[in-house]
């Protein structure tokens, strides 16, 4: 339109001006709409001519490539932990501030999780609760057992004091538990047993000659019976739902004290 307009200048306003000024011809009287286009017939025709020409070097002369490309500055938005987009908050090339939240990440994933990690906090707590009561009955059990094994040794030491002064004042088989429970070791029944050559003790009222009896054996080399599995099993404690604590066999979870 711009290239009419000035293509017009040049050819349709002289011929114009010709028409009017030079051979006297007015519009709507000797130029009308009918004889318009012959009046200015070489007017239109340069203007046709002229206007097609200078859009043709326009086009010609322009600027032009065939390997274009768009050039844009391209800002990455990585969030932090991977996910499913829940909801996007900003529509598409809309302005931005520091501070504006861009999208939402599905979270419920994380949530389970962290529910997940409380519950475990809660029973690790609950753990810790039972083994400090455990330490507590643990340490009151190894005071009593202080307490006992002293009161073991110091009554094994007055019973060996008496059998040293006055030899059969003491039977003989409280000295040997007394001194059982001292050195930590335990006697059972019809095991270990061996053969002693025992000296007549006529004090005490005993017969010379070879003996049988059980020997003391360590208290860690001892098992409890597992009818079970028909061996010796490793035992342990665990505590119920109730609070209460029971042992168990390490083979088979068979429960003792039920």
């Amino acid at each position: 339109m711009f290239e009419l307009m000035l293509c017009s200048l040049f050819t349709l306003v002289p011929d114009y001006l010709y028409r009017r000024y030079g051979q006297g011809k007015r519009i709507g009287k000797e130029i009308t709409l009918f004889s318009m286009w012959y009046e200015l017939r070489w007017g239109i025709t340069g203007c046709v001519m002229l206007t097609v020409l200078l859009i043709t070097l326009i086009f010609y002369y322009h600027p032009s490539t065939s390997s274009a490309a768009l050039f844009f500055r391209t800002v990455p938005v990585v969030p932090e932990t991977p996910g499913r987009v829940a909801e996007v908050n900003v529509d598409f090339s809309a302005p931005v501030k520091k501070g504006t939240v861009l999208f939402t990440l599905d979270s419920s994933k994380q949530r389970a999780a962290v529910e997940t990690a409380k519950r475990k906090i809660a029973e690790v707590d609950a753990q810790m609760v039972a083994a400090k009561v455990d330490v507590i009955k643990a340490a009151a059990q190894l005071q009593q057992a202080n307490s006992d094994y002293k009161q073991a040794k110091d009554e094994l030491d007055v019973k060996t004091e008496l059998q040293r002064r006055s030899p059969g004042i003491v039977p003989q088989r409280d000295i040997e538990k007394l001194q059982v429970l001292a050195d930590g070791r335990v006697v059972i029944e019809s095991i270990n047993r061996v053969k002693k050559h025992q000296k007549p003790n006529p004090q005490a009222n005993k017969q010379g000659g070879i003996i049988e009896k059980e020997m003391p054996l360590a208290a860690s080399k001892v098992a409890i019976w597992n009818p079970s599995a028909k061996k010796g099993d490793r035992v342990g404690i665990k505590i119920l739902a109730d609070g209460k604590r029971v042992r168990f066999f390490k083979s088979n979870g068979e429960m003792l004290d039920v």
